[in-house]
């Protein structure tokens, strides 16, 4: 079994579903590296490597769970709105890049404030909703 991460030890991002609930780790535990790394600063070969990542780490997840949630009853509107905060996500993920390749000014606290929004707020706001589909055996 994997290592439980600060930002995911309590299981607050879990949510029943083992392949999303990895996934989720994995992303987290690339967000603590990002965190803890000395030589990850904003513009720094580490920092972009990092970010680059979990960027591209978030494509497949969201692939992957939105995937999962077409395969549960979940309503389309529920559906609809989860594919849209993804949608955001990735977005910002484009833009954040752009930024970076600009060398447009940021704030370390600023990127890393993003970065969290769109891995823990994201997953304790929306992925959470996904539980109340799944079936009772795995809830």
């Amino acid at each position: 079994m994997a290592q439980e991460t600060q930002l995911t030890n309590l299981g607050l991002l879990r949510i029943g579903i083992p392949q999303i609930d990895e996934e989720h780790r994995e992303l987290t535990d690339r967000f603590e590296r990002l965190l803890a790394d000395p030589d990850a600063s904003y513009g720094s070969e580490t920092f972009v490597t990092i970010v680059t990542q979990i960027t591209a780490s978030l494509r497949v997840h969201f692939n992957h769970e939105e995937a999962i949630m077409r395969s549960l009853p979940m309503p389309d509107e529920e559906l609809s709105r989860h594919i849209k905060a993804h949608d955001a996500i990735l977005v910002e993920c484009f833009q954040l890049h752009e930024a970076m390749m600009l060398d447009v000014p940021m704030s370390q606290s600023e990127v890393v404030l993003m970065i969290e929004r769109w891995l823990v707020n994201h997953v304790r706001t929306t992925d959470v909703k996904i539980r109340a589909y799944l079936p009772s055996k795995i809830k």
